[in-house]
């Protein structure tokens, strides 16, 4: 059975086109200053996008023309270039870095560099770090370690965990910490499990009673949330059961995998993950190209028709972040940038706005308040962008409202731009 979505009005100022855009920049172009175009993290921060580099550059921040440096010489970042890892900022302003040498506290001006012999770390090899809005920070460990937790300036070290968080002396290695910016939980990956703590609140996902991928817990690279609070996890390929890749959703009850044996994704090999609204946008490591999901198709860009991006680049892609509608990716190239068409809620515009209904629809949409469209066109798009006006049956047309049969169209997600004078309306 057929169902039509056409939910969100996107806007543009300028010429419509769907083809992505895509650009790189490089902290290092030359690579002569700081050795090393190699972005491991990036946050956002004030519209700016602060990166942790394997360079001399170590913290790079690129405000979308220009770029500042706070680099390894002149503050004495520690430890081997190379070892980068990850990156995140505490309540005072200070950045946190963590490495595989330990971890650097700067503040600005200055770097304090903890060890495990100098502070109350367990091991120098970092995995993971993260810090929430309450300023609760988790360090994840290899080597046997587990995890250590920071509250007020207090540690707590696996074997000391007690009440609800006792299971959290069961953790081996922690490969992988993130926060959900929404709701503030922080998720804990290892092995089998998936926890997810919220106010001293801990709960437990495992592949036995979900359907969590067996062992995924290790190699998932990233984490993001839709608009919707949706949980989206990326997946790399595992290499004895490569199905187990691809992506991993949570909706606050139940989980769902999308891998290339029950879905249309491209790759089940993915790096690195982010959202704009309730698009999905993450990489392909084994396929050329950056994709998006909308809940219906998966879009490939891999620059053949649909965009400008470099084919062949094949970027090992280690994190992604969103600005809006912007996607700033930290690969082992530079900073790559995707910029996705702005959508903006249909509550935002307040003139020429029109109506689609039934919505989700069968095989017959309607669409109202045409007359505040003087002189308007109308064009169908699938989500590729491609026209599709032929493949729609006009039932019935006045100065108020059309009415169109989508009996030929398949089911999934669709276009509909209305043009009125220099402004056009995109109704999704």
């Amino acid at each position: 059975m057929k169902n039509l979505f056409l939910t969100t009005i996107i806007l543009f100022v300028s010429t419509l086109t769907f083809a992505q855009s895509f650009s790189l920049v490089k902290p290092d172009p030359s690579g002569a200053v700081f050795n090393s175009n190699s972005i491991t993290d990036l946050i956002i921060e004030n519209g700016k996008v602060v990166c942790y580099t394997r360079g001399d550059s170590a913290l790079a921040t690129y405000d979308g023309t220009n770029w500042t440096y706070n680099g390894y010489t002149t503050f004495g970042f520690s430890g081997n270039k190379s070892s980068s890892k990850e990156l995140d900022k505490a309540l005072n302003g200070d950045y946190w870095l963590a490495n595989f040498s330990g971890l650097d506290i700067f503040n600005g001006s200055s770097v304090n560099t903890l060890t495990a012999s100098n502070s109350d770390l367990r091991n120098d090899f970092l995995t993971d770090l993260s810090i929430d809005s309450n300023g609760l920070t988790f360090i994840g460990y290899s080597n046997g370690f587990g995890l250590s937790m920071v509250q007020n300036g207090t540690w707590t070290h696996k074997g000391n965990f007690t009440g609800n968080l006792t299971s959290f002396n069961s953790i081996f290695n922690a490969p992988f910490i993130e926060v959900n910016k929404q709701t503030n939980d922080t998720w804990i990956l290892s092995g089998d499990n998936f926890y997810k703590l919220n106010n001293n609140t801990l709960i437990t996902f495992t592949g036995a009673s979900t359907n969590i991928p067996s062992s995924s817990a290790g190699n998932v690279t990233g984490m993001t949330v839709t608009e919707d609070g949706m949980v989206w996890f990326s997946l790399e390929s595992n290499s004895n059961n490569p199905s187990e890749g691809g992506l991993l959703s949570f909706d606050g009850t139940s989980w769902t995998h999308l891998n290339t044996n029950n879905s249309n994704i491209h790759s089940n090999n993915i790096t690195a993950i982010a959202s704009y609204k309730n698009q999905v946008i993450f990489n392909n490591y084994s396929v050329d190209g950056i994709s998006v999901y909308d809940g219906v198709n998966f879009s490939l860009f891999d620059g053949t028709n649909n965009s400008n991006y470099p084919t062949g680049a094949n970027y090992f892609i280690h994190e992604m972040k969103a600005i809006n509608n912007v996607i700033y990716m930290g690969t082992n190239s530079g900073l790559f940038i995707m910029e996705l068409p702005e959508i903006v809620n249909v509550k935002e515009l307040k003139m020429n706005s029109i109506s689609i209904y039934p919505n989700p629809s069968k095989n017959i949409i309607t669409i109202s308040n045409i007359n505040k469209l003087s002189n308007s066109e109308l064009n169908f798009y699938d989500i590729s962008g491609k026209i599709i006006n032929d493949k729609l049956i006009i039932l019935n047309k006045d100065a108020l409202k059309s009415t169109y049969s989508t009996e030929g169209l398949p089911s999934g997600l669709y276009l509909i731009k209305t043009k009125f004078n220099s402004v056009s309306f995109i109704k999704e």
